[in-house]
């Protein structure tokens, strides 16, 4: 989109927020994903706000984030999760465009590698604390799908654990074309997905996330030491197992800031139980090595462990067969 057409976009939710001044100064977010735009925006009476410009890369449907994020924002804000007020949003070219409330605080991938011990066991634990809230909203048992907008659709397949065992098996097809050597025997997987289902549509119905990982997540330094002052990024946001949730913020890396703390954990409560987690390990990291392969997008850490995975393949898949008896 041109910059003019950017900033009358923009001009046009600060408007809609009811926000007085001009726009003084307006730079890229640092560190921000691969879906949208994401700017800093500072007004000349000195505020700020984030400007996100949605994008849609994939495939699928698209889900609405018009509608879904000051929807989902809302509810997160009522239970006692920092999310950003969603302040203005608008339907402006094939996608959209909201304005957020500027939270203060560092990315905790950002800021780990510098923390002491004790300021970084305070700045996971208090993530996992919130990710515990977040994992509150429930749902009724059985209860799985995508969040379209306001709505919530079941997934195409049926079940929570119907749609995992197929999404195993499909990126393990996937996989057997990029690399033949390793000769994966679908139909094991198959019978594995099968196995494994019953298990999985018995796991409690939350909201998840399903995009955390620590540079979705802002700590701050406070009087009582450092706390999460924000979780970012809504917009995959479904529901099923928390599990789930458990396993991608262990797995998901942009930068090497070494394994999950135990702090998050203890924040949180627990720690990613078998055998759902050995199963969804298997199921992210088929895929994060498909990634890697098609070279559709970058985090070096988790695609370096996805292709460690696979290639040590056959003793993680009797393993999980070993735990599911």
């Amino acid at each position: 989109m041109p910059c003019d057409q950017r900033l009358d976009l923009l001009r046009s939710l600060l408007s809609q927020a009811e926000i007085s001044g001009g726009v003084a100064h307006m730079e890229p977010v640092v560190d921000q994903g691969s879906t949208n735009r994401m700017s800093l925006v500072e007004t000349d009476q000195g505020k700020r706000f984030i400007f996100r410009e949605y994008r849609w890369p994939h495939d699928g449907r698209e889900l609405d984030r018009v509608r879904k994020e000051p929807f989902l924002h809302e509810r997160l804000r009522q239970h006692g999760i920092p999310a950003p007020q969603v302040l203005a949003a608008t339907h402006y070219g094939p996608w959209g465009a909201v304005l957020l409330e500027y939270l203060p605080g560092e990315l905790l991938g950002e800021v780990t590698p510098r923390l002491e011990p004790d300021a970084r066991d305070q700045a996971w634990s208090s993530a996992g604390q919130v990710m515990r809230r977040i994992h509150s909203i429930t749902y009724p048992t059985g209860t799985a799908g995508v969040i379209l907008g306001e709505d919530l659709r079941p997934f195409e397949q049926g079940s929570w654990g119907r749609f995992c065992g197929r999404d195993l098996v499909r990126h393990a097809a996937r996989l057997q074309e990029h690399r033949p050597d390793l000769r994966i025997d679908l139909g094991r997987l198959r019978s594995l997905a099968d196995t494994i289902e019953s298990v999985l549509d018995e796991a409690p119905a939350v909201l998840l996330h399903n995009d955390p990982h620590p540079w979705n997540v802002l700590v701050q330094e406070a009087e009582d030491g450092w706390e999460c002052s924000g979780w970012l990024d809504w917009e995959y946001a479904w529901v099923g197992d928390p599990v789930w949730d458990l396993v991608r913020m262990d797995m998901f890396r942009r930068k090497p800031i070494g394994p999950t703390p135990m702090a998050l954990w203890d924040g949180y409560g627990a720690i990613p139980p078998e055998p759902r987690r050995v199963f969804y390990e298997l199921q992210i990291s088929l895929w994060m090595a498909n990634e890697y392969l098609d070279g559709s997008r970058a985090l070096p850490p988790t695609h370096r462990a996805a292709i460690s995975y696979i290639e040590d393949l056959e003793a993680h898949l009797a393993h999980i067969e070993q735990v599911f008896g």
